[in-house]
């Protein structure tokens, strides 16, 4: 048994230590427990009492931890200290274990348990938050973090290109900051306290979608889509502080103005013509005609069905064959343009 002194430092250890004794029989390679400290039982997760065999702590200890005993009895036979891991010892299933093993007399060996579970959780979470990072890094869209006072405290490379600032330039500025200079899609300005990350820091709520002029240093007008998202520490709990995504959406914007401004000057051509036209959702079957040119055949707005066979039964018989085969020659050659463009953006 122990000198005084060193019972002392055993039992002031934070890391568990058992002493045991390698068994001849009736089991040979069993284990008993001379003597254990008293952190033992919190680093290891098992309940020994002083004397009390390995096999008698579970029915299955010696199966289970086959490894674990393999090591012991080396050192215990060779007197050579060794050092390993031990994954799930004990009734704790997710308990891993290093073990420092040595030797002070043949047969004998003291063995000092160091949990890793907190080790192996942070690395986890290390590895999570690395991971992380990448994927945010790699982003197209840009990505602001913001505390709970609004100040931005990160930001990705994205969300620098987006907005045109660094983010030594960005960092500590809030929402409400003048500098922003932000328009709302009229035109009007986008007040400080209405940007989506403010609105879901006071209230909770989550935004989308959210439309935003923004005057980048050099003075040229990019539009983002943004979303917001708080993150709280519990679910009832006031966000500490909220996740910005946007897009870069000013060429949707731009083509969006285009296609409103061809199509007005295409309706100002067609009435100026005093001609009628109909349009053909070619998926959806779906027409739609011109009052014009429900006029010209002698029908009031609106008294004609908005559907292809509306004009198709008023072709005359000796051209429907003729006609039929043009649309079919032009819907070929559509696809056909289709298809060629699709295999060429690949």
């Amino acid at each position: 048994m122990m000198q005084e002194h060193l019972r002392l430092l055993f039992d002031g250890m934070s890391n568990g230590v058992a002493h045991c004794r390698v068994m001849d029989a009736p089991e040979p390679g069993d284990l008993v427990f001379l003597e254990v400290n008293d952190a033992f039982e919190r680093v290891t997760g098992l309940q020994v009492t002083e004397g009390q065999r390995a096999s008698e702590v579970a029915p299955d200890f010696c199966h289970r931890h086959a490894d674990f005993l393999q090591h012991l009895r080396e050192v215990a036979s060779t007197g050579l200290p060794q050092r390993f891991e031990t994954h799930g010892y004990g009734p704790h299933e997710t308990y891993s274990l290093s073990v420092a093993a040595l030797s002070h007399e043949p047969g004998h060996v003291v063995a000092i348990f160091d949990s890793n579970t907190e080790r192996h959780a942070a690395e986890a979470l290390r590895e999570s938050e690395e991971r992380m990072r990448s994927i945010v890094a790699s982003m197209a869209e840009g990505v602001v973090f913001q505390s709970a006072n609004g100040a931005i405290l990160t930001c990705n490379a994205a969300a620098e290109r987006l907005l045109g600032l660094s983010f030594a330039q960005m960092q500590g500025r809030t929402s409400v900051d003048p500098r922003w200079r932000a328009i709302r899609a009229d035109g009007s300005p986008f007040p400080g306290e209405t940007h989506p990350a403010m609105v879901t820091l006071r209230t909770g709520v989550p935004q989308s979608n959210v439309v935003m002029g923004v005057h980048k240093p050099d003075g040229e007008l990019s539009w983002i889509s943004i979303s917001a998202e708080p993150l709280r520490r519990k679910p009832d709990d006031a966000p500490y502080a909220v996740v910005t995504t946007f897009a870069d959406i000013t060429a949707l914007k731009n083509a969006t103005r285009e296609l409103r401004e061809t199509s007005a000057r295409l309706a100002f051509a067609i009435d100026g013509a005093d001609v009628g036209s109909w349009d053909w959702d070619i998926l959806t079957g779906r027409v739609q005609h011109s009052p014009r040119w429900a006029s010209l055949l002698g029908y009031e707005p609106g008294e004609l069905e908005d559907k292809f066979s509306t004009w198709e039964v008023r072709i005359h018989p000796a051209d429907l064959a003729r006609v039929t085969a043009s649309i079919e020659e032009k819907l070929t050659v559509a696809v056909d343009i289709a298809l060629f463009e699709h295999d060429h953006q690949r």
